[in-house]
């Protein structure tokens, strides 16, 4: 059954039994591999199975300590585990755990520390991050950064997202923060917009507003990413941009209602 815990975007998490056979059976194929990505904070490559267990093994010892310090937590993570999700012999019971913990490691890290890979999130642990990356041994791994229409392939249409983005400020009392996700979708509709103009384009009005904007929303989560994906970013902005946007879960084209849930979590 579902979690009914409150999520950033205001929709509930859809049943695992909610996804076609085949893309449970997808996911299953590439368990663990969404849950190593968040404890490592990298796109992993091989992560020794020894290895893994210790890390395992020392995540679900702090879970269960967060969930005796912070009882809130277990409304998001029940009775998951990270143990549940590397050594249960079903892949599609792995698979589903992974699925539920995934979203309740986010969820939270998200709610209650500012961003799942803040170093104060005491479920996972920060001197992990990177390691394991898809490089050779010593070499950081490099995000790689989705492309334009991989990123944006399930985004709501640019009149829509000025609509909405537009309708938030106007209805935020003065002196209201607005919320990392105003700034994602503000970032991705300037980056949008300036693909618009001229994808190649390496100077001009809408690009540099484009690289504003993501730099305003690179400048708040760099407290809570790993460095080499920082460094990268700092290259790239508006890649950062679309890499984080590909991993949020898109609403549809009115920005009001349903929202597509990527099921491969974290990517």
């Amino acid at each position: 059954m579902a979690p009914d815990y409150p999520r950033e975007n205001g929709i509930p998490l859809p049943e695992w039994s909610a996804f076609s056979a085949e893309t449970r059976e997808h996911l299953a194929g590439q368990t663990p591999y969404r849950l190593q990505k968040i404890m490592y904070a990298c796109e992993v490559g091989d992560v020794p199975a020894d290895a893994f267990a210790a890390d395992v093994a020392a995540a679900d010892h702090r879970l269960c300590k967060l969930l005796e310090a912070e009882p809130a937590a277990r409304r998001y993570f029940g009775d998951w585990t990270f143990a549940k999700v590397a050594h249960d012999s079903d892949t599609m019971r792995a698979a589903e755990a992974e699925y539920y913990l995934c979203d309740a490691l986010i969820e939270y890290g998200n709610q209650r520390y500012g961003w799942v890979w803040n170093k104060s999130f005491p479920v996972l642990d920060h001197t992990l991050y990177g390691r394991y990356g898809n490089q050779p041994t010593g070499t950081p791994a490099p995000e790689t950064f989705p492309a334009p229409e991989t990123a944006y392939a399930l985004a709501p249409s640019i009149a829509s997202e000025i609509r909405w983005t537009t309708r938030t400020v106007a209805t935020t009392e003065c002196f209201t923060e607005l919320d990392r996700d105003y700034y994602l979708r503000k970032a991705a509709l300037l980056d949008r917009i300036a693909l618009l103009d001229d994808p190649l384009l390496s100077g001009g009005d809408s690009t540099e507003t484009a690289i504003a904007a993501a730099l305003v929303l690179l400048d708040s989560d760099r407290p809570h990413i790993a460095p080499h994906l920082a460094d990268r970013a700092e290259k790239d902005p508006r890649g950062y941009v679309r890499h984080q946007y590909a991993q949020r879960d898109v609403c549809d084209d009115t920005g009001e209602d349903g929202c597509f849930t990527r099921p491969n979590l974290g990517q």
